[in-house]
């Protein structure tokens, strides 16, 4: 990315320069040498030049008011209506005055008026938008503003057309106009009255003040509207000044001021052009980034790899900032040094393994963002804070670096490098930052996932060692210490043998059902099945593998449940089911579901032989595992899970978790 649409500060400068100093000269030079003014009576020219005008002043006051309407900016809306009031003066010059020429022969103040008002007008307006800072304006005010506006002026005209200027203080002395009249310019200030030079001169150091003020202002904002404007302005402000030494009222007359009017506009066409550019460019940047962002999302809702989302964001990186070498740098703990991992862009494998930063370093730059500092950059192959060993490995002439922050710690830096000295700017500063902000966050939410999924791995392999160890090692246990014993029996005691044969097959038909159960254990809930049809499959699974039939109860909507909840409840229940295959002797089981108070409520209630609640928690007890790992699973989900039982009256676990946790 390329930030081409930026005017360097030194070019505005110098733009402005050069524009003031040929306007000085030819003001200078009208004022000493009058016959360097000239008069050309052409209503031709004098009609195109102020179409011209118009169409300028009104396209860029289009293009202020819908920026305005988009960013609420007051400047904007302020600098519309100062165009507006130019555009609709330059309209009432071009259509409505050429016909009436007659009349301003008889009362020429009155042009003098209308157009000293309208300048006015917007000059106050242009130095209002400096003092409007920051401050936004909602859309309806600003609808308002424009339409409050438009109707002012139009009004205005009207009554400028129609109204007796004879009582008005004249602007130029009778002696001045007769000299206009034919042609020829009055004397410099000698045939001006004192309320038109005062007027004309508060015009001129009103668009010198916005001269002076938007040239600051782009200084400061570097927005190329900014310095256009403040040419444009400029030249405005020459252009008032060569009026009020040379007034002149006849559209059919093109005078000097007449052109560096023109000019002014042409100016302000340049720029309204460069805001256009600005902000398509802005937006294409701006597309950039969202796409960068929503590409590193999808890289980690597409993989838990940390390295494949490495590899994607730097490659990302590589593409958006335009970098010849990206590399994301880790603290290792055990050496305390910031370390290459993952794939990097432009170095070789050497490279990246001794790209080695101690922490502790001090004139370290990566060190110092790691730290706790912000996004940096630096241009200066001379810069202390790059290493020299790196400086000379990687040939770094500039180079940016970025935290890798979360919410709670620091995790890492980015560091971007190009061969291009001067190459980085604080638009890439900006995009790094946003860019950053969301690569750590994608990075840690997979190294978590990574941590959770061993944990939950770990889990598993805890709970089918448990069961195997009470089930099918026990069982194969037995058989193993069985086996000498029918042996040794079957050549003395035939009957008994058979009789332990046919103990020792159920024993085998029981391990076989814990091997089945097992297998159906380890097939996690399908994650788009309702809660319901998930458990109605146990309960046909447990039906096929003992005989005991189950009868499920569920009120509408009970079991709406997100996919972490129906996993977790869905255990709950599968685990229920082991433990009364297991242990409960049982005929009959009933699972019912029902919303009670805002909470789910779930039943597993069997008619078995039952048992002292006390038992579950001694540590001989088989069922213990399986009630803790219950247990704990309905804690996970803010709910609680309780067990009544007592001989020869069956059990029933209820387990009751909150809706807003599983509600979907």
């Amino acid at each position: 990315m390329k930030s081409s649409w930026r005017l360097p500060v030194d070019r505005v400068t110098i733009l402005v320069a050069a524009t003031t100093f040929p306007l000085l000269v030819l003001t200078l030079l009208m004022v000493f040498l009058p016959s360097s003014h000239f008069v050309i009576h052409s209503p031709e020219l004098s009609t195109a030049i102020e179409s011209l005008c118009t169409l300028i002043a009104l396209g860029a006051f289009y293009l202020c008011y819908i920026r305005s309407r988009v960013t609420n900016e007051l400047r904007l809306l302020l600098l519309a209506l100062a165009f507006l009031i130019l555009g609709l003066y330059n309209l009432v010059v071009a259509l409505l005055v050429p016909g009436m020429g007659s009349r301003w022969n008889i009362t020429p103040d009155l042009l003098t008026y209308f157009w000293l008002s309208a300048r006015l007008a917007s000059a106050l307006l242009l130095i209002a938008s400096l003092w409007a800072g920051s401050r936004t304006v909602s859309r309806r005010k600003g609808g308002i503003g424009v339409a409050a506006v438009f109707s002012v002026v139009i009004l205005l005209t009207v009554l400028f057309f129609n109204m007796d200027v004879s009582g008005l203080p004249r602007l130029l002395s009778p002696s001045g106009w007769d000299l206009v009249r034919e042609g020829r310019p009055p004397e410099i200030l000698g045939d001006i009255t004192t309320l038109s030079g005062a007027y004309q001169t508060v015009i001129s150091a009103c668009f010198l003040v916005a001269g002076i003020g938007y040239l600051v202002l782009y200084h400061r904002e570097r927005r190329p509207f900014w310095g256009w404007l403040s040419v444009s302005f400029v030249a405005a402000f020459f252009t008032q000044v060569n009026f009020l030494l040379y007034p002149s009222i006849y559209p059919s007359d093109v005078v000097t001021g007449d052109f560096l009017r023109l000019f002014s506009r042409i100016v302000l066409f340049l720029g309204t052009y460069a805001e256009v550019t600005y902000s398509y460019r802005r937006l294409e940047e701006r597309n950039r980034e969202l796409k960068a962002l929503q590409e590193i999302s999808i890289l980690g809702m597409g993989s838990s790899d940390v390295k494949k989302i490495l590899e994607g964001i730097t490659a990302i990186i590589e593409r958006v900032i335009d970098a010849e070498k990206v590399v994301m740098l880790f603290p290792d703990e055990a050496t305390q040094e910031l370390v290459a991992e993952g794939p990097v862009v432009g170095l070789n494998d050497d490279q990246g393994a001794r790209l080695r930063i101690p922490l502790a370093e001090e004139d370290c730059l990566a060190c110092e963002i790691f730290r706790g500092g912000k996004v940096a950059f630096s241009n200066d192959i001379n810069d202390v804070r790059i290493v020299p060993r790196f400086r000379e490995m990687l040939d770094i002439r500039t180079v940016m670096i970025a935290p890798l922050r979360t919410a709670t710690n620091t995790i890492g830096v980015i560091k971007v490098i190009n061969r291009r000295e001067g190459d980085f700017s604080d638009e890439h500063v900006r995009l790094l930052s946003i860019i950053s902000s969301r690569a750590a966050m994608v990075i840690e939410n997979a190294r978590l996932r990574d941590e959770l999924e061993a944990s939950a791995v770990i889990a598993e392999r805890t709970r089918l060692a448990r069961e195997i160890h009470d089930g099918l090692a026990q069982n194969l246990g037995y058989l193993n210490l069985k086996l000498p014993q029918v042996v040794g029996l079957v050549e003395n005691d035939t009957g008994k043998a058979l009789e332990e044969l046919g103990s020792m097959r159920q024993i085998v038909q029981e391990s076989l059902t814990e091997a089945r159960q097992a297998i159906v254990d380890l097939q996690a809930p399908v994650s788009n099945k309702d809660f319901l049809e998930t458990v109605s499959e146990y309960a046909r699974e447990f039906t096929r593998a003992t005989d005991v039939s189950v009868n499920i109860v569920s009120e509408q909507n009970a079991t709406k449940l997100k996919p972490f909840a129906r996993a977790e409840m869905s255990r709950i229940v599968q685990e229920a089911l082991n433990n009364i295959r297991r242990h409960a002797e049982a005929s009959r089981v009933d699972i019912s579901f029902q919303q009670l108070n805002g909470n789910l409520r779930v039943e597993i209630k069997d008619d078995g032989r039952g048992f002292w609640t006390e038992e579950i928690f001694s540590g001989e007890n088989r069922r213990n595992f399986g009630v803790r790992s219950m247990t704990g699973r309905a804690k996970h989900l803010g709910g609680t899970l309780d067990i009544r039982s007592k001989p020869g009256e069956g059990t029933a676990v209820l387990v009751e978790i909150p809706l807003e946790k599983g509600d979907e």
